[in-house]
């Protein structure tokens, strides 16, 4: 009953009209629907006039069909069940919660002892920490000492990214009867896309541009990734575009960031999400395009989803963007590679230049961090290594003097240049983080995933299957056979010291797209085509990793 200053609400539920003395009808409250179920009712009495009486569709199932569409939205849909998608999919109550539910109950015990009255920011922590160490045992184990604090939307993991990439490629499962392409449009329907919002270079990413290679589908588009409790990875639920959505709308949209892989990543994405995105700018063949450019998914106003989900009250559909890619091939600027370069080897001989005069794209982290902060998103997705060459470090090329007295030579010295280069973005991408955990005390939860960076697959498009173990490049075609040193180099930075970036996380998934040298686009052996299953496994790990691995609260730590 809601009584207000214009009449009064109420809501009856009558649950079983009446009971027949008989162990037949004894049951557990909430496990099974009661017997002689009654109707529900809600009726309106405005004051000084006639009451109104609206009948409810109610669901008499346990606790009022509650439990069944809460076990969905934990556990994901039975067989032959739809995902649900109604007011369930739209709570997001973590342990943190639980844990503060929790408390208030502890301190109306301690206050009826006391005869005091316990405030919070007294007694919390004890009781939460207390609660939740107990109810979460692996909580203790699982996180490192120096960084125990109190973020209770972190959940240790079930599935982390290097057991996700233990697993292995089964197929080919084809989705059509289509058994020769005769069309390029028809790699949509092999890949079991419905269509994709990006249009640029449309058929380029779905690799059917070149009919030369048609023979490569549906076969390519055909292959699973398959991993699960043998390979240490439990909990990995199916990807879902609906719920997908519905966590970039509630929780917070991706920044990706990137060279032209991660545009292809973004190409991918939207397909995936496809028909609930729209795609900005729109492209048209033979139009100018500058690689700077940002490429945005929104959320489509056409889409169902808009009219089933809760949309929060800072999210607007014509304005905030669920993703969007920023060509920025090395992170930093060359001007600020330079610098660091200079700090770190003031005696480098007078005549040395970093850079070749080959093209890059980027942006300063202090371009790109307002962007993350002020436009509603809540991952950062980053990936670098593929630039970081001797050709563009002219300075490290071939027969390139040392650059200083004791320098590495050749890809040596760039790789020891990138380590001391990453290592102070990553610093300075924790500070920063820091201070807008600060600024808006917790607000939203942000964090930064570093994409492992894949090489390419010489000879590619004469191999037609995928491997079953990663093999080692033959001729290491630009520096695709250093690959692994780049981001073993960022791995070691984000991992060597528990705590120390505790919002920064690396994701060691790049094996799946290592053992698919049958998966790339018709004009290199670098680019991956959209839809094979590798970028594609790229998304719904990164949904999985932020929203299950790290908790699904949309608040972050208050950093102190």
């Amino acid at each position: 009953m809601f009584n207000g200053s214009q009449g009064r609400l109420e809501l009856e539920v009558v649950e079983s009209q009446f009971r027949i003395p008989s162990s037949s009808e004894g049951v557990s409250h909430g496990t099974q629907p009661l017997p002689h179920a009654g109707p529900a009712t809600v009726t309106l009495q405005r004051l000084w006039q006639k009451p109104e009486k609206f009948p409810v569709v109610y669901d008499h199932a346990g606790h009022g069909g509650g439990d069944k569409r809460m076990l969905n939205v934990l556990f994901g849909p039975r067989p032959g069940e739809a995902p649900e998608i109604g007011d369930a999919s739209k709570q997001s109550a973590n342990e943190r919660d639980g844990a503060l539910a929790l408390a208030v109950g502890l301190m109306a015990n301690e206050s009826f002892k006391t005869q005091e009255f316990v405030e919070l920011k007294r007694a919390a922590c004890t009781f939460l920490f207390i609660v939740y160490a107990f109810t979460k045992p692996s909580f203790l184990t699982s996180v490192p000492k120096e960084s125990i604090g109190f973020n209770f939307d972190k959940i240790p993991g079930q599935c982390p990214p290097r057991a996700y990439g233990n697993g292995h490629w089964t197929g080919p499962q084809y989705r059509t009867n289509i058994s020769t392409m005769t069309d390029q449009s028809q790699a949509l329907a092999f890949s079991g896309f419905e269509g994709c919002a990006s249009s640029r270079e449309f058929f380029w990413h779905l690799a059917s541009d070149n009919n030369d290679q048609w023979d490569r589908f549906p076969e390519a588009q055909s292959y699973k990734w398959t991993v699960g409790p043998e390979d240490g990875c439990e909990g990995l639920k199916e990807l879902n575009k609906e719920k997908m959505v519905m966590d970039m709308v509630q929780q917070g949209g991706w920044l990706l960031l990137g060279d032209s892989i991660t545009e292809g990543h973004f190409f991918s994405l939207s397909c995936i999400l496809y028909p609930h995105v729209i795609a900005t700018p729109t492209y048209t063949p033979n139009s100018g395009f500058d690689r700077a450019w940002p490429q945005n998914l929104y959320l489509n106003p056409e889409s169902p989803l808009v009219k089933e989900m809760y949309i929060p009250a800072d999210f607007d559909i014509a304005k905030t963007p669920l993703a969007t890619f920023r060509r920025i091939d090395l992170l930093m600027t060359p001007e600020e590679l330079v610098h660091l370069h200079d700090v770190l080897h003031p005696d480098t001989r007078e005549d040395f230049s970093l850079f070749s005069d080959e093209a890059t794209w980027n942006l300063s982290p202090t371009e790109y961090l307002p962007l993350f902060f002020e436009n509603g998103y809540s991952t950062l997705v980053v990936s670098t290594g593929g630039h970081w060459t001797t050709t563009l470090f002219g300075g490290y090329g071939k027969n390139a003097p040392p650059a200083f007295e004791g320098a590495k030579l050749g890809i040596d010295g760039v790789i020891d240049f990138f380590e001391h280069a990453m290592r102070k973005w990553a610093t300075d991408i924790q500070s920063a983080l820091d201070e807008a955990a600060r600024k808006d005390r917790g607000a939203r939860k942000r964090q930064l995933v570093v994409r492992a960076y894949l090489p390419g697959h010489d000879d590619c498009h004469n191999i037609k299957k995928p491997w079953n173990e990663v093999r080692p490049e033959g001729s290491h075609s630009y520096n695709w056979g250093s690959i692994w040193r780049y981001n073993e180099a960022f791995e070691k930075i984000l991992t060597e010291t528990p705590g120390k970036y505790p919002d920064l996380h690396y994701l060691a998934i790049e094996r799946p797209g290592r053992l698919r040298p049958d998966a790339h686009t018709t004009s290199d052996c670098l680019h991956i085509m959209t839809g094979v299953g590798v970028m594609e496994g790229w998304s719904h790990y990164i949904w999985h990793y932020i929203s299950n691995e790290l908790g699904r609260g949309r608040h972050s730590r208050v950093h102190t």
